[in-house]
């Protein structure tokens, strides 16, 4: 891992805390059967998080966490251990309620993943870019009211030639976006032999570059360091 970060420094840990969604992703790693860790296996898993990191920051994960009962409670005890809360989240069950517990509770960013070819209940046409990019502005516009901070994260292929300069004008065009995560896709169903390639990190270097912006970290691909790429779904495991 190329990152600014080496060992307990690592800033920010990934919670997963269930499998199972409302929604359909094309390039989706969790097609696992509906599971929930119950809250006490995801409190052991915060005390292990800061036995190894000196961190700054959880990320609450899934599958998609605000099916978990106590996704709240999540993020309390995330807050109260004097973290800040993330949350990933593909924005089905928000609304102006759930915005406001999630404040309450302590989210300060929230990271929504809507994007066209979803399959999901709250968009009628997953081709329809102008549908998908209203959606993302409504949805966003109700956490930013409420006072949390909201990125966008999307999925690329690596042979969608203009994928990273078209997201970047639909970030850099809603104003409620603070924050933005690009990750290039893997096969769903083969992490071996993916049905698309790896992306080249001089060529995404390159198109990143071509919409103003320089990105800083990069991740190897798997265990072999001379396949770069940008992020990937596979885990990197945590090693002391």
């Amino acid at each position: 891992i190329d990152l600014p970060w080496r060992g307990r420094e690592v800033p920010c840990a990934i919670l997963d805390i269930i499998r199972g969604c409302n929604a359909r992703c094309a390039f989706c790693y969790n097609r696992d059967s509906p599971a929930r860790k119950s809250l006490d296996e995801i409190l052991n898993e915060l005390e292990v998080f800061q036995r190894l990191r000196n961190l700054q920051a959880v990320m609450v994960s899934g599958g998609e966490p605000l099916l978990h009962p106590g996704v709240l409670d999540v993020i309390r005890a995330v807050k109260g251990k004097g973290l800040v809360p993330i949350v990933l989240t593909n924005g089905i069950l928000i609304d102006e309620k759930m915005a406001g517990e999630l404040k309450a509770a302590g989210c300060e960013l929230c990271f929504l993943h809507i994007q066209t070819g979803q399959s999901r209940p709250d968009v009628a046409d997953a081709t329809d870019r102008a549908e998908v990019e209203s959606l993302m502005r409504r949805k966003s516009e109700i956490l930013v009211r409420t006072g949390i901070r909201v990125g966008c994260c999307v999925t690329l292929r690596a042979d969608d030639k203009t994928g990273i300069e078209r997201e970047c004008a639909g970030y850099f065009s809603n104003r409620n976006l603070s924050n933005m995560l690009i990750t290039t896709a893997r096969s769903a169903s083969d992490f071996d032999a993916p049905s698309c390639p790896d992306m080249p990190i001089d060529e995404l270097l390159a198109r990143f570059r071509r919409v103003g912006l320089e990105p800083f970290a990069s991740l190897s691909g798997k265990i072999d360091k001379t396949r770069r790429r940008w992020f990937s779904f596979q885990v990197v495991e945590a090693r002391r």
